[in-house]
């Protein structure tokens, strides 16, 4: 019905189908406005904050990093616990030049989820650009144990 507030299950429908075009790669367009109609209901839905971040990152690159890392730090300040948006965060930062704020996130991704070889990965490639060479080696390290 137009203009019949959405119900929770519907959200999440909504969200659903937006992160399986996202994860698929077709109807990013489409999966974008999905993200968008979540959050206009939810503002505060963490996860769609996330994915309409790393999305915007993904497609538009550095064009809308401002409002990537916008949506991601609302994430993150939701859901702190997560190494996941964390990580994200990191990875936005680096998209912008901002290494030592992209190392600063991969280490806090890095000590929720201390085994994820991705994240390692990240935190040592930032460590080596800001010039942190031997942590940077003990994460490689880490890594390849």
């Amino acid at each position: 019905m137009p203009g019949a507030p959405h119900t929770g299950e519907e959200e999440q429908a909504l969200f659903d189908e937006a992160c399986s075009l996202h994860a698929s790669g077709q109807e990013l367009p489409r999966a974008e406005s999905l993200y968008r109609s979540v959050l206009a209901v939810q503002p505060r839905h963490a996860a769609a904050l996330h994915q309409l971040g790393a999305l915007l990152t993904q497609v538009y690159g550095k064009d809308k990093l401002d409002e990537a890392h916008r949506l991601i730090t609302a994430a993150v300040q939701l859901l702190p616990s997560s190494a996941k948006f964390r990580n994200s965060l990191g990875l936005v930062l680096q998209a912008g030049g901002r290494w030592r704020e992209a190392a600063d996130a991969f280490e806090r991704a890095n000590e929720k989820d201390p085994m994820n070889v991705q994240i390692m990965m990240n935190l040592a490639r930032a460590l080596r650009e800001v010039g942190r060479q031997q942590r940077a080696a003990e994460v490689y390290g880490a890594v390849t144990k």
